[in-house]
């Protein structure tokens, strides 16, 4: 049976009543409320489970980094980039499915650019558009 402890984002605390929490009936441990700098007590064989959006992923995912948790992602409506480059799924239960029926969680690389988490895309430079002219001057429309 699968210890989780459930971070979520606060302004989504009616979803995660109404749907998460009994989706994972007697698997959860715990369901916290984060706030960045939020204390979390984890044991060593917790499965974190988060609800959080890009930015708060962001905050979190150091502290999941230096302390070897084992983590697992739901789909939040403000999760986007984080969503794509860990290729959660989009629906809620298929993900909370997903997690538990994982026998062990996988280790993954982390990018970090200037000690925050890069999730989707990273642009070093001048990003170029290929739209013409987008990058010109606006000028008079032509008669």
């Amino acid at each position: 049976m699968k210890g989780i402890v459930l971070l979520f984002d606060e302004a989504q605390k009616s979803q995660v009543t109404k749907s998460i929490i009994p989706h994972f009936n007697h698997h959860l441990k715990n369901a916290i409320a984060y706030r960045n700098g939020t204390e979390v007590p984890i044991e060593a064989d917790d499965f974190v489970v988060t609800y959080l959006a890009d930015e708060q992923l962001r905050e979190l995912l150091p502290a999941v980094l230096e302390q070897h948790w084992k983590v697992g992602f739901l789909p939040h409506p403000d999760m986007l980039h984080a969503r794509r480059g860990f290729g959660i799924a989009d629906d809620l239960h298929e993900a909370m499915d997903t997690i538990l029926q994982a026998d062990n969680a996988l280790k993954v690389d982390m990018l970090l650019v200037n000690k925050r988490p890069a999730f989707d895309t990273v642009v070093i430079g001048e990003a170029l558009s290929v739209v013409w002219g987008s990058n010109e001057p606006t000028r008079q429309k032509r008669n």
